[in-house]
């Protein structure tokens, strides 16, 4: 019996309780052993928000630059953004080197900006651009591809430009594009959701932090599609094997003559 593709019209009112399940039970969270897709820091990065010098975007991007040997650059108009940008952090800082790109990405997602790939390879070089390029702002920005299997890494880089194929195989993808409308209006335009022709696949690009949980969600109701189809999948050949059971449970009697059997 083929296995057919429910909608996900039918499934989104279970997201929530899926996000839900997920934060509780931890769900099928990509773990930290992941590959790097960047060299980690080598050091801790000191903040100290009652320096204006060290207390803005800026500081926090030169001084990722410096722990990790990857090159970053900006526009002059981005680069005037960070340095404009405060931490916003009520008191004094130090990012362990293990949560350096994780901490410091998070910060400038949060304050509006993407990270996109220059250059992947050694010098690695990564633009800092804002999310909703403003005036003259070139909106050219590159995405970095992740296959499905290494998008773990994308725990350490929340605010990386990325882009994958998910394959969803209990799912009617080509209603993905209305059905998540609600959840994927960005006016920036890089969270996308791209049915993939005739397949069961779907495109999904944006920040690292979205297309994640993104990819958590769609895993999650996936899976509510399954079990929804082995219960009924269950159900019908439940009613399939009754008659026959219940026609063989006795045998018909020989209906009496007409007027009684005996004088």
């Amino acid at each position: 019996m083929s296995t057919p593709r429910l909608g996900l019209a039918a499934l989104l009112p279970l997201c929530l309780a899926c996000q839900s399940a997920f934060a509780a039970s931890g769900g099928a969270a990509p773990t930290r052993g992941a590959e790097p897709l960047f060299p980690p820091a080598t050091r801790a990065i000191e903040v100290r928000v009652t320096a204006s010098a060290t207390d803005n975007l800026a500081y926090l991007v030169d001084e990722l630059a410096d722990a990790t040997g990857v090159v970053f650059t900006a526009t002059d108009q981005a680069r005037n953004m960070l340095q404009q940008t405060a931490t916003g952090l009520g008191a004094d800082l130090t990012i362990a080197p293990s949560e350096a790109w994780s901490w410091i990405e998070g910060l400038l997602f949060h304050q509006g900006f993407l990270l996109s790939v220059t250059t992947s390879r050694p010098p690695h070089v990564l633009a800092v651009v804002p999310a909703m390029p403003v005036g003259g702002m070139p909106r050219t920005r590159s995405t970095l591809y992740l296959p499905a299997s290494e998008l773990a890494s994308l725990e350490e880089h929340p605010a990386l430009l990325v882009m994958t194929v998910l394959d969803l195989p209990h799912t009617d993808v080509r209603q993905l594009g209305n059905s998540l409308r609600a959840l994927t209006n960005d006016p920036s335009g890089a969270q996308n959701v791209i049915p993939v022709g005739n397949t069961n696949s779907v495109i999904l690009s944006g920040s690292g932090q979205n297309v994640l949980d993104l990819v958590r969600m769609l895993r999650l109701v996936d899976d509510k599609a399954r079990e929804a189809f082995e219960q009924a999948r269950e159900a019908a050949e439940r009613m399939e094997q009754a008659p026959a059971q219940a026609g063989g449970s006795s045998r018909p009697g020989r209906a009496p003559p007409p007027g009684g059997g005996g004088r």
